[in-house]
């Protein structure tokens, strides 16, 4: 796990993670990138949210509906529920 911590120059960084396992390039580059990554994926998750919230809201209203003669009874007033 030595060769894990040398940084030199990208040739030798390349020869370096061709020497690894896939497990530890996966480690590796969570470890150097973790935060550019999450930063990466919050904005894409950010950027998805806000396109699908704005599309949604575009939408053209099909039906409208309307109560007509209808009274608001409390639950004592009504014989059904009593």
């Amino acid at each position: 796990m030595s060769t894990l911590w040398e940084k030199d120059t990208p040739k030798s960084e390349w020869n370096k993670l061709k020497k690894l396992s896939p497990k530890e390039i996966a480690w590796y580059l969570w470890e150097y990138y973790k935060w550019p990554i999450l930063a990466i994926a919050a904005l894409t998750f950010l950027i998805i949210s806000w396109a699908i919230s704005y599309r949604e809201s575009r939408k053209d209203i099909v039906i409208y509906g309307a109560l007509i003669n209808e009274s608001q009874l409390s639950l004592s007033e009504n014989s059904y529920f009593s």
